[in-house]
């Protein structure tokens, strides 16, 4: 039989899951419709970032030394992921701007998807 510290370690990456998509559920379908997409993403990213680097620098076990270690293994990856992700948003931002009739569409069918997921 599992001990209630094994059950909680056990149960806790599930709830970490449920509760994210929740936030990121929620919050996605609040953004005010009239906020510019980029301006939205550059906020997401740096509160992301904020919160990603005070997790990796808070850890037990990371101290300076381990941040200089990090910075000399950066490579050309996440410069091109940003771009692919930059890509991505300014050709649907443009899309979706050029032919807003497209976005009910889209609207619509997410609607459709999220309403078969929750079933």
């Amino acid at each position: 039989m599992l001990g209630h510290k094994n059950v909680m370690l056990y149960y806790l990456p599930i709830l970490i899951i449920v509760l994210a998509n929740i936030a990121y559920h929620v919050s996605a379908k609040s953004v005010p419709k009239e906020m510019d997409s980029f301006f939205f993403l550059s906020l997401l990213y740096i509160i992301a970032g904020a919160i990603s680097f005070g997790i990796y620098f808070f850890r037990t076990g990371t101290n300076v030394e381990n941040v200089a270690a990090q910075v000399k293994m950066i490579n050309w990856v996440p410069f091109v992921f940003a771009i692919g992700i930059i890509g991505i948003l300014f050709n649907l931002s443009v899309f979706l701007h050029q032919n807003p009739e497209k976005h009910e569409i889209l609207q619509r069918r997410n609607t459709q998807v999220n309403s078969i997921m929750d079933e």
